[in-house]
């Protein structure tokens, strides 16, 4: 049995409280000449192992799970074994996946069932040694990639010009100086909204999803939220692995960008991010632009569309030479077709007839074109080049 997080000195007075108890109650026993029932007996021996935590390492045994809620193991080391519970909803919560195999540490207190069975009532639980630490991550990893939650396609393009930027990390970590520093040489304009928190220990995946609900709870119009940390063993960067963290990664409204460790470190956290970063400083770099960057991309753009303005007024110069080319071939042809038809109408005019010597008579508004038309008496008008005459039918 491992008891850890506690001083010798706290030991000690844990053991001396526990014989002082013991002798108390054997004294009250003795006084008593009481004779303890079987339940008594257990709840004697109950009270006396159970008023303390402990912390005990070793390798998981007979795994299961009944009923969808209970889960049960034993914990053994070279020597001995001893039997584990608690309820599936804790495992879910950690966060932890578990088999067969795996060394792990279990926090929980001793208890004697009523029945006479002994075991450990598991409060929380956290693989050890790299071996089974990398296990368990390859267990949640399969878990959360068959949900969707790395899935390429539901990532978000991070925001080109982002100008309001929520940082979480730890404020005595070298990954929020190495963020600002290489934030303040690139483009200005920017604000940053801090909340500090724990980047390992037990506290941290409670804060860093703490973290998270308030940004997308109060502040959801920013651009971008950052989690980072620096680099770490693989325990060091637990709490980035865990599902809770994954989970608030991968639900957040707003984009994530996650800089994990260094270049080689991976988290889950950065599978769930919308973009992973390499290092703390590589997000700055991803998030916003250098100046001078900047400054020549807008040149760029700028010779682009000079070029593409001047390109356009020649081709505009051109079709105008074009159309008034065409325009000139059409009105020389209309020209030439009103000729025509001005022609082709004064050899139909009247009056050209009338200058070669031909004549029209009339009888009132009609044209006589036969002498039947014509009575005795009637008055008729000839109508010459110059003049005309009038006369009376005999």
């Amino acid at each position: 049995m491992v008891i850890g997080r506690y001083t010798n000195f706290l030991i000690m007075n844990l053991f001396d409280y526990s014989n002082q108890f013991i002798k108390q109650e054997k004294k009250n026993i003795s006084n008593n000449n009481k004779v303890l029932s079987v339940t008594e007996f257990n709840n004697y021996v109950n009270s006396i192992i159970s008023i303390q935590q402990v912390i005990v390492e070793g390798e998981i045994s007979g795994f299961k799970i009944a009923k969808e809620r209970l889960i049960y193991f034993d914990l053994k080391d070279d020597k001995s074994v001893v039997s584990c519970f608690l309820f599936k909803f804790q495992l879910d919560k950690m966060g932890v996946v578990l088999e067969d195999g795996m060394k792990i540490q279990v926090t929980g207190t001793p208890n004697l069932h009523s029945t006479g069975r002994f075991n450990l009532i598991a409060e929380f639980i956290k693989p050890v040694g790299e071996g089974s630490i990398k296990r368990a991550l390859e267990l949640l990893k399969q878990k959360l990639f068959q949900e969707g939650i790395f899935a390429p396609e539901r990532k978000r393009p991070l925001p080109k010009f982002p100008e309001n930027i929520g940082l979480i990390t730890s404020q005595d970590a070298a990954a929020y100086t190495d963020f600002i520093k290489v934030l303040s040489h690139r483009f200005g304009g920017i604000t940053i909204y801090f909340y500090p928190v724990s980047v390992q220990g037990e506290k941290a995946p409670n804060e860093i999803t703490e973290a998270f609900n308030y940004f997308n709870q109060k502040m959801p119009n920013l651009n971008v939220l950052v989690l980072t940390r620096g680099g770490g063993s693989l325990e060091d960067l637990m709490a980035f692995n865990s599902e809770k963290v994954v989970r608030s990664v991968f639900g957040s409204k707003i984009p994530v960008i996650c800089a994990v460790g260094h270049e080689r470190d991976e988290s889950l956290s950065d599978f769930a991010a919308d973009k992973r970063a390499s290092t703390p400083s590589n997000a700055a770099e991803l998030l916003v632009p250098e100046r001078s960057e900047v400054e020549w991309q807008l040149n760029k753009i700028k010779e682009r569309f000079v070029y593409q303005m001047d390109k356009k007024i020649k081709s505009l110069e051109q079709f105008y030479q074009i159309l008034e080319n065409r325009m000139n071939i059409w009105w020389q042809n209309l020209l030439q077709k009103l000729e025509l038809e001005e022609r082709l109408l004064k050899s139909f005019d009247p009056e050209a007839i009338l200058e070669r010597g031909y004549s029209i008579t009339m009888l009132g508004e009609k044209i006589l074109k036969n002498a039947t038309q014509v009575k005795m008496g009637d008055k008729i008008i000839t109508k010459l080049k110059k003049g005309k005459v009038e006369s009376t039918v005999n």
